[in-house]
């Protein structure tokens, strides 16, 4: 029986009464249930009952409450066609808070909770068929309002994960009144819902004024913090005295700089609206991922049926080529080096029968030596390949062919990465260089009164050469061959580093190229992988801070200004080492040695810094401990090193209840799966490697015991000897094994 087309799987997944009964009998009830998870946990904020390492995780399974509600709204726009921008907002607000890399904040999260509540509100629409155009016109003004309302809770979230702890203990009073105004909206707005559908509106279970009282007062060290400004004379006099505004950021482990002082200054009406642009940019940029997600969730369909994965690859060559090897086992994925095999197979004879039968020069021609030679292959796989796991996926494929500038072929895609993307980098270093010698020279001729200020900023040119550029010129020096920079390479080098120049300038002003986090880097990329664009990224940002420390020579300027700068650098450079965490992780789970893929992913821009920062010499060591949320000072006899080992058992302990979190959701799942397909569930159940020993030792035991039992004896003689004589040495060598546990959990 052959498949539908998936046009018509696609409209069958999308018809009305089929997303009717999706929301009646999955998602509705799922959502229900998330909803009530996240008040129960609102129940322990409430009550003081979450303990400092359980409040990121805790914030953050409150916040995820939401992921629930938006598969719900989502299919109640589609069915009635109502809404559509302001639940494409609230999809976007919890995409952006779920997948903070900042310590998540308790309050926010509660907040959030109820801006859940009042969208699934939606819900109540499902027993109805249709909408009256003057219902909907109605609905649309309250989803309208709503949307008005996230937009501003959208920038109180944005102000206070960008000034943290700082801004909570200083202006607690101010930000509980206007987050107190935030509930209350979003109580109204539940209330104009509950009214429209005619339903009596419960009174909440959240006592919010004991969580908002929690302001400020979060963790230990806010509390702390709070207790000092209190002893020495309260906000107003501590923001005005340098020394104990310094003495309150060293209790929270923060750093001081320009935009906070400010901030700490500013009108709160005003922080709220300087911190909207940000947050709008950031909810452009997760619409358009959810779009691209959306796209991939319905693709997805399509892998049931009996014509294969390669249904789901937009370029057609790319599908036949996917299609013909179906038979060799090519199903949603396949190893990097069998499908670069595959494409050189199918392309170099069909450019080379082009070229004779135009009789004339192929635009491709100047492709063949890169797509003819093994050399290369690995190049271009790392290009796709967005995880280095050494296969390439039905999605990667997609995603990197679509990445290719308009009107480029694929082999000279394939071409490019092949080659020309290592010439582009070599060339950025160059130029990257010379602007850093270029800023140093213009930071020695700057006013007096900017001094201080650019040669702070001035320190953050130093980490760029060991962290990117000496792995730069190790990839370039080791993988470009001699004697391959034709004509034709350097027409291509030249077209594609203005289209992404280009493209990348524009995102840049729009943020004013100021970089403040995360997910700013991804907006701006457009892509984690940070490796592929770092380079052209650098020389953008720092030409245009060329300009600023040239401006400083000729007037003097608000120290700000020059933060901006520096954490504009400090979060590219995070980012890129992030992003080294993130695929050492992944090698590690797959057993591969680490050294060499460092070495040779993406030519090897990582491996510099892979070997720098295993060994940093102390200028680096204060840079990777702010990374790490510890003090920047290397020597320091006032106790941090206290605080260092303080903030690294709670980070560990996170990562220890994130993964028992995730484990238990894993074993439910596998528990429903085994029931959905008549499996006993016992036989998921896994006592650990531990018992498996015991399980094997015991089936030895049984078929050589009489074999085995004088060595046993013998062997227990001499463990005990052991013990007798080297007490010492077994507790050096069970110490590590609790040492090394967090670096395991890291690992998921």
């Amino acid at each position: 029986m052959s498949s539908p087309p998936p046009d018509d799987v696609r409209e069958h997944v999308n018809h009305p009464e089929t997303v009717r009964a999706r929301l009646h009998n999955v998602t509705i009830p799922v959502a229900k249930m998330s909803l009530e998870t996240a008040k129960s946990l609102i129940g322990n904020v409430q009550a003081g009952k979450v303990v400092p390492k359980e409040i990121n995780i805790t914030a953050m399974k409150i916040v995820s409450s939401g992921k629930q509600v938006v598969d719900v709204v989502r299919d109640i726009s589609v069915v009635y066609q109502v809404g559509q921008d302001s639940i494409t907002y609230y999809s976007s607000f919890i995409k952006l808070e779920s997948d903070r890399r900042d310590d998540s904040n308790q309050q926010i999260a509660v907040v959030t909770y109820a801006m859940s509540n009042v969208m699934f509100e939606l819900h109540h629409l499902v027993p109805y068929d249709f909408l009256r155009d003057d219902l909907r016109d109605h609905l649309e003004y309250l989803l309208k309002r709503m949307e008005d309302s996230m937009k501003e809770f959208g920038a109180y979230s944005q102000m206070c994960y960008k000034h943290k702890s700082m801004l909570a203990v200083m202006r607690a009073n101010q930000l509980k009144g206007r987050l107190q105004q935030f509930w209350d909206e979003f109580m109204e707005h539940r209330q104009g819902f509950t009214q429209f559908f005619g339903i009596q509106m419960t009174a909440p279970a959240v006592d919010f004024r004991k969580i908002v009282d929690q302001v400020g007062q979060s963790t230990p060290r806010e509390k702390k913090a709070a207790e000092y400004i209190k002893k020495n004379g309260g906000p107003d006099r501590v923001m005005n005295d340098p020394k104990l505004l310094d003495q309150v950021a060293k209790i929270l482990g923060e750093k001081i700089n320009g935009q906070l002082r400010n901030a700490l200054h500013q009108d709160l009406s005003e922080l709220l609206e300087d911190n909207k642009r940000a947050f709008e940019f950031k909810i452009d940029g997760a619409t358009q991922q959810i779009r691209d997600a959306l796209q991939l969730s319905q693709d997805a369909i399509l892998r049931r049926l009996d014509d294969g994965p390669h249904e789901l690859i937009k370029d057609e060559d790319i599908k036949k080529i996917w299609k013909d090897n179906v038979s060799e086992q090519w199903r949603s994925n396949v190893k990097s080096r069998i499908f670069m095999d595959a494409i050189h197979d199918f392309y170099e004879p069909r450019v080379r029968q082009q070229m004779q039968e135009a009789g004339t020069n192929h635009p491709d021609e100047w492709t063949l030596p890169f797509l003819n030679k093994v050399m290369y292959r690995p190049a271009i796989a790392d290009a796709i390949d967005s995880d280095g796991s050494g296969y390439i996926s039905v999605e990667e494929c997609n995603g990197f062919i679509e990445s290719r500038p308009p009107g480029w072929s694929v082999p000279q895609w394939l071409a490019f990465w092949a080659i020309v993307w290592l010439m582009n980098n070599d060339d950025y270093r160059i130029k990257v260089d010379t602007l850093i010698a270029e800023i140093k020279d213009l930071a020695s001729k700057t006013k007096r009164a900017n001094k201080k200020a650019v040669e702070d900023y001035v320190s953050w040119m130093d980490p760029i050469d060991p962290i990117v550029l000496q792995s730069l010129d190790w990839g370039v020096s080791e993988n470009t061959p001699i004697g391959l920079n034709t004509e034709d390479l350097y027409r291509v080098q030249e077209k594609y580093t203005k289209y992404e120049e280009n493209k990348l300038t524009e995102k840049l002003k729009a943020v004013d190229y100021y970089i403040e986090d995360a997910a700013t880097v991804a907006m701006i990329t457009g892509q984690d992988r940070i490796e592929l664009t770092i380079m052209p990224l650098l020389y953008l940002i720092l030409q245009a801070q060329r300009t600023v420390i040239e401006k400083s020579t000729k007037q003097e300027m608000d120290q700000s200004e020059f933060e901006r700068l520096s954490d504009t650098l400090n979060e590219v450079l995070l980012r890129f080492d992030c992003r080294l965490d993130d695929l050492e992780r992944g090698w590690k789970q797959q057993r591969m040695d680490v050294d060499v893929q460092v070495a040779c992913f993406a030519g090897g821009i990582f491996s510099g810094w892979y070997v720098k920062r295993q060994n940093p010499p102390k200028d680096l060591v204060g840079l990777l401990n702010f990374w790490n949320g510890t003090n920047w000072e290397v020597d320091d006899d006032d106790g941090s090193d206290d605080t260092a080992v303080a903030v690294t058992l709670d980070s560990l302990n996170d990562r220890v209840s994130s993964v028992e979190t995730r484990l238990s959701n894993i074993e439910t799942l596998l528990q429903a799966m085994a029931e959905k397909f008549g499996i006993d569930p016992s036989v998921l159940q896994h006592d650990g490697p531990q018992k498996d020993a015991e399980k094997s030792e015991n089936g030895d035991e049984e078929e050589q015991h009489d074999d085995d039992e004088q060595q046993n004896e013998e062997q227990q003689n001499e463990e005990q000897n052991e013990e007798e004589e080297e007490p010492e040495q077994q507790d050096e060598e069970e110490q590590p094994e609790e040492e090394e546990q967090p670096e395991e959990d890291d690992d998921y």
